[in-house]
């Protein structure tokens, strides 16, 4: 998510295989947990580290929402992804309907993802594909036992990237009221996160880097600084935004780059509509259209 181990953006033209991993993994990666009990209304005064504990409890309480997730490599290279979700309980993989974007420079690619609970479909140019069944039930499987072996869906919840929280006060995050929270990065946690999420990916037939254990040293001395940012509801503690920002060193060039997320919570436990999208093409003319790609993206399978 925060770039390749160089700390470089990508450089070549964005595939559809980049956009499928960024529609999955920011909703697979927080919408899970066990909730917690009624908490009193917090304020500038209530001790930060007390409300990133109960942030961490409350993950679970996030039930459906929107989601926003803004990304933002060194250059002109960004990527954007947006739409509703709606959780199907403990364990299950969530509905959602989500968009997603990649710039760099005049380039741009764009693709959508939806899962009604009972179907999958892909959007390309503008064209929807159902997915098949079988790549449905692989991902619902990894899924399903990510959650069962750590607790929250691939191991991973973003809130625990932060060390030594600092109360910043009250903010407003869309329709919420939150307080907002700042401190360092706990990097390794947050690389290592990144590497589960891109090893999960690869579990769902998609790309995902895997890093040597020289190459993870490497990826972590080339952080120069990484500060986070966390806003929780004041009165649910449910996480409504959270904003990374890293200075990178580029190896080859030995120059400084700003690598940034922020992911947005809006709308958080309304009732959200995901539906099929109309007059969706069958699975064989998404193998069509991939051609080559259809095996890297692990597609490989009977409609």
């Amino acid at each position: 998510m925060l770039g390749s181990p160089s700390g470089s953006f990508p450089r070549c033209k964005p595939m559809p295989s980049r956009l499928l991993t960024l529609l999955l993994v920011p909703v697979l990666a927080l919408l899970a947990g066990c909730g917690g009990q009624e908490l009193e209304r917090a304020s500038a005064t209530t001790d930060g580290s007390q409300l990133l504990r109960e942030t961490l409890a409350h993950s679970g309480d996030l039930k459906s929402g929107r989601l926003d997730l803004a990304l933002r490599g060194p250059g002109d290279g960004s990527a954007h992804v947006s739409g509703p979700f709606a959780s199907e309980g403990k364990g299950k993989l969530p509905r959602f309907a989500l968009t997603a974007t990649v710039r760099k420079g005049s380039e741009s690619e764009r693709a959508g993802a939806t899962w009604t609970g009972e179907k999958g479909f892909i959007t390309l140019d503008n064209t929807a594909y159902a997915v098949s069944d079988l790549v449905v039930r692989q991902i619902e499987a990894v899924f399903e036992q990510a959650g069962a072996e750590s607790g929250a869906p691939l191991g991973v919840d973003p809130a625990g990237w932060i060390k030594d929280p600092r109360n910043e006060g009250a903010a407003q995050v869309g329709d919420a009221q939150t307080v907002k929270l700042t401190g360092t990065a706990d990097s390794p946690r947050v690389l290592n996160d990144v590497q589960r999420l891109a090893g999960q990916a690869r579990s769902f037939g998609l790309p995902g880097a895997s890093l040597s254990p020289q190459e993870r040293r490497d990826s972590a001395r080339a952080v120069r600084s990484m500060k986070v940012a966390l806003y929780t509801g004041a009165d649910d503690r449910i996480l409504r935004r959270l904003v990374v920002d890293a200075v990178v060193r580029d190896p080859d060039t030995k120059a400084d780059r700003r690598l940034a997320l922020d992911l947005t919570f809006t709308q958080v436990n309304r009732e959200q509509q995901i539906a099929a999208p109309a007059h969706a093409q069958p699975f064989s003319a998404l193998l069509g259209k991939l051609g080559a790609q259809a095996a890297q993206l692990g597609f490989g399978f009977g409609g």
